[in-house]
């Protein structure tokens, strides 16, 4: 299942209305902007995790994907749940091997 938001608030209402249905168990992949508008990337990801093990899958992970990385933003996303962190532009090569892994 592939879809793309305009928003972090949008993301987390693709999150909550594809978990959970008897067809299927959900995204498995999510990867999160950190700079959307209405709602960041960073807080989209806390809301969503909050729904964790409750109305989404324990197993789906999210990844941070941003075009001005930092330390302290990596770290700040790894301290929120976020399973990785990946920076654009980024090579089609390089985003198999970090969901490989």
């Amino acid at each position: 299942m592939f879809s793309e938001a305009q928003d972090g608030q949008e993301a987390i209402e693709q999150v909550l209305k594809h978990s959970n249905h008897l067809c299927c168990s959900g995204y498995s992949l999510v990867l999160m902007d950190l700079n959307m508008p209405v709602l960041g990337g960073i807080e989209a990801t806390q809301i969503i995790q909050r729904y964790k093990m409750d109305q989404v899958s324990p197993e789906m992970e999210i990844v941070a994907v941003t075009a001005f990385p930092s330390e302290s933003i990596k770290q700040e996303c790894l301290n929120v749940g976020f399973r990785d962190f990946i920076v654009k532009p980024f090579t089609m090569e390089h985003f198999i091997e970090l969901i490989k892994t």
